[in-house]
Protein backbone atom coordinates (compact mmCIF):
# COMPACT_ATOMS: atom_id res chain seq x y z
CA UNK A 1 0.00 0.00 0.00
CA UNK A 2 2.41 2.11 0.58
CA UNK A 3 4.18 1.55 -2.88
CA UNK A 4 0.93 2.08 -4.54
CA UNK A 5 -2.31 2.39 -2.75
CA UNK A 6 -4.72 2.43 -5.88
CA UNK A 7 -3.88 -2.29 -5.93
CA UNK A 8 -7.47 -3.49 -5.89
CA UNK A 9 -5.59 -6.93 -4.90
CA UNK A 10 -3.98 -4.87 -1.82
CA UNK A 11 -7.30 -3.29 -0.47
CA UNK A 12 -8.88 -6.99 -0.75
CA UNK A 13 -6.49 -8.29 1.00
CA UNK A 14 -6.61 -5.76 3.90
CA UNK A 15 -10.50 -6.25 3.94
CA UNK A 16 -9.87 -10.08 4.82
CA UNK A 17 -7.75 -9.15 7.30
CA UNK A 18 -10.37 -6.56 8.74
CA UNK A 19 -12.99 -9.33 8.53
CA UNK A 20 -10.85 -11.83 9.98
CA UNK A 21 -10.50 -9.37 13.17
CA UNK A 22 -14.14 -8.93 13.28
CA UNK A 23 -13.80 -5.30 12.33
CA UNK A 24 -16.72 -5.35 10.00
CA UNK A 25 -17.01 -1.72 8.78
CA UNK A 26 -13.68 -1.47 8.08
CA UNK A 27 -13.66 -4.23 6.31
CA UNK A 28 -16.40 -3.48 4.09
CA UNK A 29 -14.96 -0.36 3.34
CA UNK A 30 -11.55 -1.92 2.01
CA UNK A 31 -14.15 -4.37 -0.35
CA UNK A 32 -16.08 -1.45 -2.00
CA UNK A 33 -12.58 0.30 -2.43
CA UNK A 34 -10.90 -2.74 -3.84
CA UNK A 35 -14.32 -2.93 -5.83
CA UNK A 36 -13.87 0.80 -6.92
CA UNK A 37 -10.76 0.21 -8.23
CA UNK A 38 -11.80 -2.80 -10.44
CA UNK A 39 -15.54 -3.53 -11.00
CA UNK A 40 -14.29 -6.55 -13.02
CA UNK A 41 -12.55 -8.45 -10.42
CA UNK A 42 -14.35 -11.60 -10.21
CA UNK A 43 -12.48 -12.12 -6.68
CA UNK A 44 -13.36 -9.08 -4.96
CA UNK A 45 -17.04 -9.99 -5.72
CA UNK A 46 -16.63 -13.01 -4.50
CA UNK A 47 -14.67 -12.54 -1.53
CA UNK A 48 -17.12 -9.48 -0.87
CA UNK A 49 -19.85 -11.91 -1.22
CA UNK A 50 -18.84 -13.57 1.55
CA UNK A 51 -18.42 -10.86 4.01
CA UNK A 52 -22.46 -9.70 2.84
CA UNK A 53 -23.61 -13.73 3.81
CA UNK A 54 -21.83 -13.50 7.10
CA UNK A 55 -23.73 -10.31 8.33
CA UNK A 56 -26.81 -11.13 7.12
CA UNK A 57 -27.08 -8.81 4.11
CA UNK A 58 -28.08 -12.14 1.72
CA UNK A 59 -29.76 -10.89 -1.30
CA UNK A 60 -26.61 -8.55 -2.03
CA UNK A 61 -24.21 -10.95 -1.06
CA UNK A 62 -26.52 -13.09 -4.04
CA UNK A 63 -25.74 -10.77 -5.65
CA UNK A 64 -22.12 -9.92 -5.61
CA UNK A 65 -21.18 -13.74 -6.14
CA UNK A 66 -23.41 -13.91 -9.50
CA UNK A 67 -21.86 -11.07 -10.43
CA UNK A 68 -17.99 -12.70 -9.99
CA UNK A 69 -19.33 -15.97 -11.65
CA UNK A 70 -20.37 -13.67 -14.81
CA UNK A 71 -17.05 -12.41 -14.71
CA UNK A 72 -15.20 -15.60 -14.29
CA UNK A 73 -17.64 -18.38 -14.80
CA UNK A 74 -15.28 -21.43 -15.05
CA UNK A 75 -14.20 -20.83 -11.83
CA UNK A 76 -14.75 -23.83 -9.83
CA UNK A 77 -14.69 -21.54 -6.32
CA UNK A 78 -16.61 -19.06 -7.37
CA UNK A 79 -19.75 -21.65 -8.86
CA UNK A 80 -19.10 -23.52 -5.37
CA UNK A 81 -19.38 -20.09 -3.64
CA UNK A 82 -22.92 -19.47 -5.54
CA UNK A 83 -24.16 -22.31 -4.19
CA UNK A 84 -22.57 -21.58 -0.29
CA UNK A 85 -24.39 -17.95 -0.33
CA UNK A 86 -27.86 -19.58 -1.54
CA UNK A 87 -27.46 -22.48 1.38
CA UNK A 88 -26.28 -19.60 4.22
CA UNK A 89 -29.27 -17.77 2.76
CA UNK A 90 -31.36 -20.91 3.34
CA UNK A 91 -32.33 -21.22 -0.32
CA UNK A 92 -31.16 -24.96 -0.02
CA UNK A 93 -33.13 -25.76 -3.15
CA UNK A 94 -31.20 -23.27 -5.20
CA UNK A 95 -27.98 -24.30 -3.49
CA UNK A 96 -28.10 -27.81 -4.36
CA UNK A 97 -28.62 -26.78 -8.28
CA UNK A 98 -26.14 -24.74 -8.45
CA UNK A 99 -23.74 -27.04 -6.13
CA UNK A 100 -24.99 -30.00 -8.98
CA UNK A 101 -23.97 -27.18 -11.59
CA UNK A 102 -20.28 -27.03 -10.51
CA UNK A 103 -20.03 -30.70 -10.06
CA UNK A 104 -21.20 -30.94 -13.76
CA UNK A 105 -17.44 -28.42 -14.49
CA UNK A 106 -15.82 -31.14 -12.38
CA UNK A 107 -17.19 -34.31 -11.02
CA UNK A 108 -14.18 -34.29 -8.74
CA UNK A 109 -14.16 -31.31 -6.79
CA UNK A 110 -14.43 -32.05 -2.96
CA UNK A 111 -14.65 -28.46 -1.90
CA UNK A 112 -18.77 -28.91 -3.94
CA UNK A 113 -19.57 -31.99 -2.39
CA UNK A 114 -18.99 -30.50 1.04
CA UNK A 115 -20.66 -27.25 0.32
CA UNK A 116 -23.73 -29.67 -1.07
CA UNK A 117 -23.59 -31.55 2.22
CA UNK A 118 -24.22 -28.43 3.83
CA UNK A 119 -27.51 -27.47 1.27
CA UNK A 120 -28.97 -30.84 1.86
CA UNK A 121 -27.81 -30.53 6.23
CA UNK A 122 -29.39 -27.58 6.31
CA UNK A 123 -32.74 -28.41 4.23
CA UNK A 124 -32.99 -31.83 6.72
CA UNK A 125 -32.12 -34.52 4.23
CA UNK A 126 -29.03 -35.69 6.53
CA UNK A 127 -28.15 -39.25 4.56
CA UNK A 128 -27.94 -37.34 1.42
CA UNK A 129 -25.83 -35.00 3.08
CA UNK A 130 -23.89 -37.69 4.87
CA UNK A 131 -23.01 -39.22 1.52
CA UNK A 132 -22.12 -35.65 0.41
CA UNK A 133 -19.29 -35.15 2.65
CA UNK A 134 -17.86 -38.67 2.14
CA UNK A 135 -17.52 -38.27 -1.46
CA UNK A 136 -15.70 -34.91 -0.42
CA UNK A 137 -13.80 -36.75 2.01
CA UNK A 138 -12.98 -39.94 -0.82
CA UNK A 139 -11.59 -36.61 -3.35
CA UNK A 140 -9.55 -35.68 -0.73
CA UNK A 141 -10.94 -33.42 1.78
CA UNK A 142 -10.06 -34.93 5.15
CA UNK A 143 -9.74 -31.96 7.50
CA UNK A 144 -11.30 -31.77 11.06
CA UNK A 145 -14.02 -29.00 9.83
CA UNK A 146 -15.73 -31.74 7.18
CA UNK A 147 -15.76 -34.59 9.97
CA UNK A 148 -17.13 -32.37 12.25
CA UNK A 149 -20.56 -31.68 10.36
CA UNK A 150 -20.47 -35.35 9.17
CA UNK A 151 -20.56 -36.28 12.56
CA UNK A 152 -23.40 -33.46 12.89
CA UNK A 153 -25.34 -35.07 10.17
CA UNK A 154 -25.29 -38.45 11.91
CA UNK A 155 -26.42 -36.98 15.15
CA UNK A 156 -29.28 -35.88 12.87
CA UNK A 157 -30.21 -39.02 11.07
CA UNK A 158 -30.26 -40.94 14.42
CA UNK A 159 -27.10 -42.75 13.90
CA UNK A 160 -25.42 -40.48 17.36
CA UNK A 161 -22.79 -43.79 17.75
CA UNK A 162 -21.10 -42.94 14.56
CA UNK A 163 -21.71 -38.97 15.31
CA UNK A 164 -19.91 -39.80 19.14
CA UNK A 165 -17.48 -41.75 17.52
CA UNK A 166 -16.43 -38.99 15.26
CA UNK A 167 -16.23 -36.73 18.55
CA UNK A 168 -13.79 -38.77 20.23
CA UNK A 169 -11.70 -38.90 17.57
CA UNK A 170 -11.65 -34.90 17.39
CA UNK A 171 -10.90 -34.71 20.60
CA UNK A 172 -7.88 -37.49 20.73
CA UNK A 173 -6.37 -36.80 17.33
CA UNK A 174 -3.73 -34.37 16.95
CA UNK A 175 -5.32 -32.27 14.13
CA UNK A 176 -6.18 -28.85 15.09
CA UNK A 177 -9.99 -29.05 15.87
CA UNK A 178 -12.07 -25.19 15.67
CA UNK A 179 -13.69 -24.77 19.19
CA UNK A 180 -16.36 -22.74 17.36
CA UNK A 181 -16.64 -25.72 14.51
CA UNK A 182 -16.99 -28.40 17.19
CA UNK A 183 -19.49 -26.92 19.19
CA UNK A 184 -21.98 -27.92 16.01
CA UNK A 185 -21.07 -31.72 16.79
CA UNK A 186 -22.23 -31.05 20.76
CA UNK A 187 -25.58 -29.26 19.62
CA UNK A 188 -25.92 -32.15 16.87
CA UNK A 189 -25.38 -34.34 19.79
CA UNK A 190 -27.74 -32.12 22.31
CA UNK A 191 -25.13 -31.15 24.32
CA UNK A 192 -25.75 -27.55 24.51
CA UNK A 193 -23.46 -26.43 28.10
CA UNK A 194 -20.68 -28.59 25.91
CA UNK A 195 -21.43 -26.26 22.96
CA UNK A 196 -21.60 -23.36 24.94
CA UNK A 197 -18.14 -24.22 26.47
CA UNK A 198 -16.26 -24.42 23.11
CA UNK A 199 -17.84 -21.68 21.95
CA UNK A 200 -16.01 -19.35 24.67
CA UNK A 201 -12.93 -21.09 23.98
CA UNK A 202 -13.58 -20.15 20.20
CA UNK A 203 -13.80 -16.50 21.67
CA UNK A 204 -10.97 -16.48 23.82
CA UNK A 205 -8.56 -17.65 20.87
CA UNK A 206 -10.25 -15.53 18.61
CA UNK A 207 -11.42 -18.78 16.30
CA UNK A 208 -12.27 -17.07 12.37
CA UNK A 209 -14.81 -19.65 12.37
CA UNK A 210 -17.25 -17.40 14.89
CA UNK A 211 -17.83 -15.10 11.76
CA UNK A 212 -20.23 -17.54 10.69
CA UNK A 213 -22.41 -17.58 14.04
CA UNK A 214 -25.23 -15.12 12.83
CA UNK A 215 -25.74 -17.38 9.87
CA UNK A 216 -24.98 -20.92 10.92
CA UNK A 217 -28.34 -22.78 11.01
CA UNK A 218 -26.63 -25.82 12.54
CA UNK A 219 -26.40 -23.45 16.26
CA UNK A 220 -29.79 -22.70 15.80
CA UNK A 221 -30.73 -24.44 18.46
CA UNK A 222 -28.96 -22.18 21.03
CA UNK A 223 -30.15 -18.97 19.46
CA UNK A 224 -32.83 -18.51 22.30
CA UNK A 225 -30.02 -18.65 25.33
CA UNK A 226 -28.82 -15.32 26.41
CA UNK A 227 -25.28 -16.02 26.15
CA UNK A 228 -25.27 -16.96 22.50
CA UNK A 229 -26.86 -13.45 21.80
CA UNK A 230 -23.99 -11.87 24.02
CA UNK A 231 -21.53 -14.01 21.93
CA UNK A 232 -22.46 -12.40 18.79
CA UNK A 233 -22.25 -8.90 20.85
CA UNK A 234 -18.96 -9.71 21.30
CA UNK A 235 -18.08 -10.79 18.14
CA UNK A 236 -20.03 -7.70 16.78
CA UNK A 237 -22.16 -9.11 14.56
CA UNK A 238 -25.47 -7.40 13.75
CA UNK A 239 -28.30 -8.64 16.03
Amino acid sequence: MELDENLPNAHLVIAVLYKNDWDWAAAEAEYKRALELNPNLGRAHSNYSVYLSLIGRHDEAIAEVKRARELDPLSLLINANVGNRLTTARRYDEAIEALQKTLELDPNYDFAYVQLGYAYAGKGMYREAITAYQNGMRLGDKTSSTQIYLGASYAQAGMRGKAQEILKQLQTGEQRVSPSELSILYTALGDKEAAFQSLEKAFAEHDLQLQYLKVESSLDDLRNDPRFQDLMRRVGLPQ
